[in-house]
């Protein structure tokens, strides 16, 4: 009986472990090597033979070692904790268990709790917990196993996981998240698809952490009642201590006897501070109240602009922080921008050597080359510079001063005192003061959508297509032959000035140093 029983016994069990590890591993990998050796193990404990068991149970778990390798080990867990009649309660058990209460509560080493294994460096606690289950006599085996682990992207380390209570800004309670949103739909995006990107992301977004566990940065002024444990947040504490911090920096916050007598509602008297500090984006999402405060900037800005990246950071906060506080977004536009890259897309990396300096480009062409550079790109995209790239700008810089050269050449000798009204113009005159002043406009309204791209290569056009190309060419015989007071030489020199004046104000966002050196030259 008991051999035809003993099989199927065995299966539900296996079918339970496999369930529940199943839930517990998230990485599938790594889930199905535990999840082998653990039905292995339930198989070998389980099973009843009269009184007996083949095995003992053990607990396989992970943990991190130096360098990033893990630490593959079991854990053997005391039959007092298994209720034979009730497995599924005790698996239940097993599922709460966190790496080091595993470790603690059933090696039964009074070194093995937080509160001991905080003395130790990372890369040293897990050495010594192979040691003292070693020495227990708990330790099946410990290996080395290499796989797929989450690394810093600044620093190249692995990511340390830790379970630490934390402080957080709820971004629903109310109604936060509704308001966050129709704020993003009343601001102005450059580009449009601004508004979409950090829509998406706020309206799927957790709760803000705003707690972080370092030395440095700004302390968050709670303390905690050693009565009764529970924290103290009473705004006439915090807007005192803000006073004082103003006065004597936030370092005051870290003394061990503060300058404001505090007391509990439980009546205690004696506290502990918070020592976790704010997240920096907390500091950076306040800048609009720090500016408005101390800068006399206006709220709410007229602008922010940043990298694209910041959808997710500087934008964010800052929206989350002014409208939980103030109602409303801490701006009305909002310009975003790609990065630089190599001529074929790629990132710049000293590494791979394809980095372009701003300093080697004006060190070679001027400044105003590459500010052309900068006004010519789409940079709702990454922004493509190479060597090729550079030589088109000092092409379309080089036309624009020759078309100023020509056109301060053909000036000498005229002033308002010479000029032609409009009405006595010739009709290529007239033609050319009408074709810039419809380019006059679609540069400006490209300027004011902050597009200078398109500002840019409106005017560039005009100056190359119309002017050099056929405008300056048709006139050069009247500039060169006629009388100097000649009518029809009066009414070119007339255009000639209206175009100068303009062209010079409408570059100068662009080609600043070149517009100062025309109108300078102009007086």
């Amino acid at each position: 009986m008991l051999l035809i029983i003993g099989p199927f016994v065995a299966l539900f069990y296996i079918y339970v472990a496999y369930m529940v590890i199943k839930k517990v591993v998230k990485n599938k990998s790594i889930g199905k090597k535990i999840i082998i050796s653990s039905i292995m193990a339930v198989v070998f404990y389980l099973i009843p033979f009269g009184d007996h068991h083949l095995g003992k149970m053990y607990f396989n778990d992970l943990c991190e070692s130096d360098g990033g390798v893990k630490v593959y080990k079991s854990i053997e867990l005391p039959s007092k904790y298994f209720d034979k009649n009730n497995m599924l309660k005790a698996y239940k058990k097993i599922r709460t268990f966190n790496e080091l209460n595993v470790l603690h509560r059933y090696v039964g080493s009074s070194e093995l709790t937080p509160r001991y294994m905080k003395n130790y460096k990372i890369g040293l606690i897990y050495k010594k917990i192979i040691e003292l289950l070693e020495e227990k006599g708990s330790l099946v085996k410990s290996d080395n196993i290499f796989h797929s682990y989450p690394h810093c992207w600044r620093c190249k380390n692995p990511v340390i996981f830790r379970a630490t209570p934390q402080w957080f800004i709820s971004v629903d309670n109310g109604g936060l998240r509704k308001k966050l949103l129709e704020e993003i739909k009343k601001t102005e995006w450059f580009p449009p698809e601004g508004s979409r990107r950090i829509g998406a992301m706020v309206a799927s977004r957790p709760d803000w952490c705003i707690s972080r566990q370092r030395y440095w940065g700004v302390p968050i002024p709670v303390f905690y009642c050693e009565k009764c444990g529970k924290p103290l947040l009473d705004a006439k504490i915090i807007r005192k201590l803000a006073a004082l911090a103003r006065v004597e920096g936030s370092d005051i916050l870290l003394k061990e006897k503060l300058p404001v007598e505090l007391v509990c509602p439980c009546g205690g008297r004696q506290f502990r501070r918070e020592n976790d500090i704010l997240d920096v984006w907390f500091d950076s999402g306040a800048s609009h109240r720090i500016l408005a405060e101390r800068a006399g900037h206006a709220f709410p800005a007229d602008v922010y602009l940043e990298g694209s990246d910041q959808h997710r950071g500087w934008f964010q906060t800052s929206l989350i922080l002014s409208t939980a506080s103030y109602g409303r977004a801490p701006y009305r536009g909002v310009i975003t921008h790609g990065f630089v890259v190599d001529g074929a897309g790629q990132k710049m990396s000293k590494s791979q050597g394809n980095v372009i300096t701003p300093q080697e480009i004006i060190g070679q062409s001027g400044a105003d080359v590459l500010r052309i550079w900068t006004a010519g790109q789409d940079y709702s995209g990454d922004m493509k510079i190479s060597g090729e790239i550079l030589k088109s700008c000092v092409d379309n810089y080089r036309k624009i001063r020759n078309t100023f050269r020509f056109l301060l050449g053909n000036l000498r000798g005229w002033s308002g005192a010479n000029a032609v009204p409009f009405s006595e113009m010739t009709a290529l005159d007239k033609w050319i003061l009408v074709e810039m002043e419809e380019m006059k406009k679609a540069a400006k309204a490209s300027y004011e959508k902050y597009d200078f791209a398109g500002a840019f290569h409106t005017i560039f056009d005009f100056m190359n297509l119309r002017l050099s190309s056929l405008y300056l060419d048709v006139i050069k015989d009247r500039l060169y032959t006629m009388g100097e007071n000649r009518k029809a030489r009066r009414s070119s020199q007339t255009a000639l000035w209206q175009l100068l004046k303009n062209l010079a104000v409408l570059l100068s966002p662009v080609i600043s140093h070149t517009a100062e050196e025309v109108w300078m030259t102009v007086n």
